[in-house]
């Protein structure tokens, strides 16, 4: 199986006179199409549950990996902050573009107004959309 791209699957085992068990096994497909694994080995989900929660605490137990997962988070966090100030450059500065648009627009000749209104018109979805990314 090393190098497969099959994996256990969760199921329950009733029986009436005890309590349901769980177990972990290959999907009966993969008996069809590798018939030399027809034991069908199941795993007790306990066992397999607690040896994956032992190595995940292992894991997160090393400095070395705490350490990492503390840069990784310090990262992403600076990098988010750093995308939201960006963000709210980019509305600063479609907010200065409208106010001069505006001003302009009140100054224009009767010939401009429709190409400084449909401007103005793209710079406001633009203010739209800063805003719904920076919330």
């Amino acid at each position: 199986m090393a190098g497969s791209q099959r994996r256990l699957h969760g199921y329950t085992m009733r029986n009436s006179d005890r309590p349901p068990r769980r177990y972990y096994g290959l999907a009966p497909r993969f008996y069809e199409e590798y018939p030399q694994e027809s034991d069908r080995p199941s795993f007790r989900a306990e066992v397999v549950e607690n040896a994956v929660l032992a190595k995940l605490r292992d894991y997160l137990a090393d400095k070395r990996n705490q350490r990492a997962i503390q840069a990784e988070i310090s990262r992403r966090t600076r990098k988010a902050q750093a995308n939201v100030e960006t963000l709210e450059k980019q509305l600063g500065a479609v907010r200065a573009k409208i106010e001069r648009g505006t001003e302009n627009l009140a100054l224009a000749n009767p010939e401009d107004v429709p190409g400084i209104s449909r401007l103005l018109a793209r710079w406001r979805e633009q203010e739209t959309a800063l805003k719904l990314k920076l919330q």
